[in-house]
Parts: C-alpha cells; sequence; structure tokens
C-alpha cells in the first residue's frame, strides 16, 4: 500500500484527477486485484468494491458537487480505513492531507510520498506510518519531495538528545520500555484486571478509578502525567516493533486513557468553548453511564449547568474527579460572567483559584494517609466550588431584584467597589441610581462610530463621568480610579457586543 500526503485538499484533489486521468481502471470499483477463487465466500464479501485510488480528507458545504460526493460521510471513510488496511482489498493508494498520518496503523504500508512540510511530534508519528511489520514486508519507503532531514532531527530531541534519525526506533523501543515500567511500578497498589478482562461497563469503572487513584496526591499526580507523555512519545515512534507484546500495548492504552482524562479535566484555557463544553459533558457522562443499573442507558442531553445536572455530578463517588468537573463548570461560569462584568468575575476568578491552590498543596495540607481525611479533605473543596458556583450564578441574576440592567449591574459593582475600597459612606439606592445615570452617559457617547478610538470622545466622556460624579456626591479623590474601571468595562462591552 502507498500513502501520499498533499500540502493542501486543493492539491490533493487536483493530483487525484490527475492520477485517474493517466490511469482509468485505477478509477474502477473492484473487491481485489486477485482472483475470487482465493477467497473464501466470507473474505470475498468482506472485500467491498472500491477504488485502487482513493483521496482521503474532509470536506466542506463549499467543495464543488463532484468533490463533496467523492470525499463521502465520516461512516465512508471509517469502511476505506478498513479497506485500506485490508492487504487484499482493491484499495492501494490513499492521497491524503491531514487524516491517516497520525494515529493510524496499515501495516501493509510500504511507501509514503511526502509533498508537505511537517515538524515535531507529527513528522515523526507521520513517517513512523510504514515501520510496521507485515510478511513480505522488508522495509518501509519514505519519499521525501520537501527536504524533511533537517526537521527531522529537530523532532527527534523532543524525544532524547540522544537519539539520531537513524537510532530513532531501537532508542525509542528502549524509552518505551523504561517509561511502561516506570508507571506500572507506580500503579502497583491498582488492580488493572478489570480493564483487561471485564465487561465494557467494568472497563469503564476501572478507568474512572484508575483515574481517581493518580489524583490521589499531586506528587503521584504530576509524576504520571510525565511518565504517560514520554511512554506515549516513544511508542508512537516503535508502534510497529513485534517485540512489543499485546500485554504491554494493552497497559500503555489504558495509562493513556487515564492521562487523556487527567488532561481534558485539569487544562485551565481552549481556544474553543464550545468544545470544551462537550468535552466536559462527554467525561461527566460516562462517569454517570458507568454508575446506572442499566449498561444500555441513554445518556439525556441537558443543561450541564441546570441543578439536574449538577446532581449527577454530585452522584459521582469518585472524589477527584467530581472536584474537578465542578472546577471546569465554574471556569465556563466565570468566563461567561466575564462578557458581562468583567470586575465580578475578576473576584470570583481569584476566589476559585485560592481552591485550586489548596486542592493543588494538598499534599502538604493531608497531614496523614488515611482515605477517609483525604476524601473529606477533597469533599470540603468541592463543596467550596458549588458554593461559590451559586453565588456566581446569584451574583449574575442579581440585576433583575435590583430594578436594573446587567450593564448597569456592572458599573454598580464598579461604585460599590470604589466605595468599599476608599473607606466613605455612600448608600446602595443611591449608588444604583448614580449608576442608571452613567449607563446614560455612556450611551450619550456610545451612538458615535468607533467612540473609544476617538481621543476627543473619550475625553468629553471622562469630562462628563467626572461631573456626574461630582454632582451627586462621589468624593473627587476617586473620580480617576470611577473613569478607569468604567472606560475598561465599556471596551468589554464592545469587544463581546454587548
Amino acid at each position: 500500500k502507498a500513502m501520499i500526503v498533499c500540502y493542501d485538499r486543493k492539491i490533493a484533489y487536483a493530483l487525484w484527477q490527475r492520477i485517474v486521468k493517466l490511469r482509468e481502471d485505477w478509477n474502477v470499483k473492484r473487491r481485489s486485484q486477485l482472483d475470487k477463487s482465493n477467497f473464501t465466500k466470507e473474505e470475498w464479501e468482506s472485500l467491498k468494491p472500491i477504488e485502487m485510488v482513493k483521496l482521503i480528507c474532509t470536506r466542506t458545504a463549499n467543495d464543488e458537487e463532484d468533490m463533496f460526493k467523492m470525499l463521502g460521510t465520516k461512516e465512508d471513510q471509517k469502511k476505506w480505513a478498513e479497506l485500506f488496511k485490508n492487504e487484499n482489498s482493491n484499495l492501494k493508494i490513499a492521497i491524503v492531507v491531514d487524516m491517516w498520518i497520525t494515529g493510524f496503523d496499515c501495516k501493509s504500508l510500504d511507501t509514503m510520498y511526502i509533498d508537505k512540510p511537517l515538524e515535531k511530534h507529527t513528522l515523526i508519528q507521520t513517517i513512523s506510518r510504514v515501520n510496521r511489520v507485515c510478511a513480505g514486508k522488508e522495509e518501509g519507503l519514505v519519499v521525501d519531495y520537501i527536504g524533511l532531514e533537517a526537521s527531522l532531527a529537530k523532532a527527534m530531541k523532543l524525544y532524547s538528545e540522544d537519539i539520531t534519525p537513524v537510532k530513532e526506533i531501537e532508542a525509542s523501543f528502549v524509552i518505551f520500555k523504561d517509561q511502561l515500567d516506570l508507571l506500572d511500578q507506580l500503579m502497583h497498589d491498582f488492580n488493572q484486571d478489570r480493564f483487561y478482562k471485564g465487561t465494557p461497563l467494568e472497563k469503564l469503572r476501572c478507568l474512572n478509578e484508575g483515574v481517581e487513584f493518580v489524583q490521589k496526591s499531586k506528587e503521584r499526580e504530576v509524576n504520571f502525567m510525565n511518565i504517560a507523555l514520554r511512554l506515549k512519545k516513544a511508542y508512537d515512534l516503535c508502534v510497529g516493533d513485534d517485540r512489543i507484546t499485546d500485554y504491554e500495548i494493552a497497559r500503555t492504552h489504558f495509562y493513556c486513557a487515564i492521562r487523556s482524562f487527567i488532561y481534558k479535566l485539569t487544562r485551565k484555557e481552549t481556544p474553543d468553548a464550545v468544545k470544551m463544553n462537550a468535552e466536559v459533558k462527554k467525561l461527566v457522562d460516562a462517569c454517570i453511564v458507568a454508575l446506572g443499573d442499566n449498561e444500555d442507558e441513554e445518556v439525556k442531553i441537558i443543561n450541564i449547568f441546570s441543578s439536574e445536572y449538577l446532581k449527577k455530578i454530585e452522584g459521582i463517588p469518585y472524589k477527584n474527579i467530581k472536584f474537578k468537573m465542578l472546577l471546569e463548570l465554574l471556569r465556563k461560569a466565570i468566563k461567561a460572567y466575564e462578557k458581562t462584568n468583567k470586575l465580578k468575575s475578576i473576584e470570583f476568578s481569584k476566589r476559585m483559584k485560592a481552591i485550586v491552590d489548596d486542592y493543588n498543596n494538598r499534599d502538604g495540607k493531608i497531614l496523614v494517609s488515611d482515605e477517609d481525611v483525604v476524601n473529606d479533605f477533597i469533599d470540603e473543596l468541592s463543596e467550596q466550588a458549588k458554593k461559590l458556583l451559586a453565588e456566581l450564578e446569584a451574583d449574575a441574576s442579581s440585576f433583575e431584584r435590583l430594578g436594573i440592567s446587567f450593564q448597569e449591574k456592572a458599573f454598580y459593582d464598579i461604585l460599590i467597589a470604589i466605595r468599599d475600597k476608599y473607606g466613605f459612606e455612600y448608600p446602595d439606592e443611591k449608588i444604583i441610581t448614580l449608576a442608571k445615570k452613567v449607563k446614560e452617559t455612556v450611551d450619550d457617547k456610545a451612538k458615535y462610530t468607533d467612540f473609544l478610538s476617538k481621543s476627543n470622545i473619550r475625553a468629553n466622556l471622562q469630562s462628563d463621568i467626572i461631573r456626574l460624579l461630582s454632582r451627586n456626591g462621589y468624593p473627587p479623590k476617586t473620580f480617576g480610579d470611577v473613569y478607569a474601571q468604567i472606560i475598561e468595562q465599556v471596551e468589554n462591552f464592545k469587544k463581546n457586543s454587548l
């Protein structure tokens, strides 16, 4: 089998068109290039008719009609992947861009043509696709049209300073065995048997309990995450080595699954809030399913901030997992509140950070190793996180109780914070009235296009706010501070189109 890695979809499609124009018979669907007599009835029927050369990449609504149809659905691509892995299938050449170059194993793949710049892990994993052991295959061939030698040498340094492109497979195998042994020692007191021998539900429960075991102490969690990462890097390089046993592969999958679970629970930032929301829900649902009596029960799609969903999280017996899921909900809620009230979101972020710091420093705070004491400590932090989430939700909706808009509430909070900072008397009722007037003053200037970028309008806004504060008895020493925070909040409204 052969794989051609192209720079982008446009080039890949053009290449496919050229190939099938020169070799029309390569675009004819057949089950196999061998005669039917070579197969049993079942084997022959499993070889679905398919072209010899296939373009494999994602499709978009903007693709021209012929290309859109040819690229197929995700289900089609899964079937094509299975056929490509089958040595007897007619599908012999895959033209790809990003799909199938990492995490895709085809033992009979022996030649790869690369016409795309690749770096670091992607480069290593891509060229490793041709390293799988297969009967009749002596070695893999990489045809480099780009000049990847320098990038390859740099990429190898990510694995070990001593590894060179010539020695990477042997060195990575040694590293793989070493890191796997370290993880076995670290997980010595945890029974993994159910993950390898149990039912799907037992496997999921074992995975959840493994995640919990790793997080029992901060030191263990950090060590596990670092070792598991090195294990995965080494395994990606030597994945085709026939010296690796099935049991070693199974343990690698188990440890990498735990690392992936913890990583998704603990990463603090994500460029795609929607994606993170889905990831958190997927992880929670997996835990919830593991607790149910019915293995086939479908988890309903509900708002992850609803009381019903929080109750389901409460039902999770894994203390660390539950705590980190509550934290993720809290982070998401604070991020959403930041759009309407930056000052308050900063306040809640600081309070959340204090909870996170207590958790991260748990090894020093828990002086005994008794499991009940550890669980009580985590439970207390979970209660603090739940309480903070409830306070945030109450604060975010409090503008309705005050009889003001959410924009006016943001200015109200600024005026309250300044009053408390400088320690002077000013009734809450008067601050409500003043917040409304601040909003009117800002709106008067906001009618001008790009008013924040025009110095004369900003100067007029500053003068108007200072006069407003003065007329309403707000102390002069606070004017600069109030104006700076009001402008910051106005810019925040504009950034979020509010």
